[in-house]
């Protein structure tokens, strides 16, 4: 299983859950995120974020975000959510606090030892991620 694209990404867990299959573009280097709007961006004019691509297999957003979409093709959906919902609280898009879980399930997958931390923040304004430490 890949890591999503979060962590390269630096963004809010909203944006992440509003991101539809349009707003995702992959290349052989990177993925490109379209944030439609954000805190920072309130007149929604949206930015890109690209993604460098991960030489670690288990890391690759490049990878996930390919493997992904292929899941979605073969299932037949091509438009609409990048991240699907079962419980329809937005429709078919997640809510934020599911983005959350996902992090802290993995974290506490992968063992570390302060999983409940709160997902992943970013100061976007200085591209600073504030990532809990997980190691400690």
């Amino acid at each position: 299983m890949h890591a999503p694209p979060g962590p390269g990404a630096l963004n809010r867990k909203i944006e992440l859950a509003d991101l539809s299959i349009a707003d995702v573009a992959v290349e052989d280097d990177f993925v490109t995120l379209h944030i439609r709007s954000s805190m920072t961006d309130q007149e929604a004019k949206g930015e890109h974020t690209d993604i460098p691509a991960d030489d670690g297999p288990l890391f690759d957003p490049v990878a996930a975000v390919r493997d992904w979409l292929t899941a979605l093709h073969h299932l037949g959906i091509r438009e609409g959510a990048l991240f699907r919902a079962v419980a329809k609280k937005r429709g078919d898009y997640v809510t934020g606090e599911a983005v959350n879980v996902w992090v802290r399930s993995r974290a506490h997958k992968a063992g570390a030892r302060n999983w409940q931390s709160p997902a992943c923040q970013a100061d976007r304004r200085q591209r600073r991620p504030y990532v809990p430490d997980f190691a400690s």
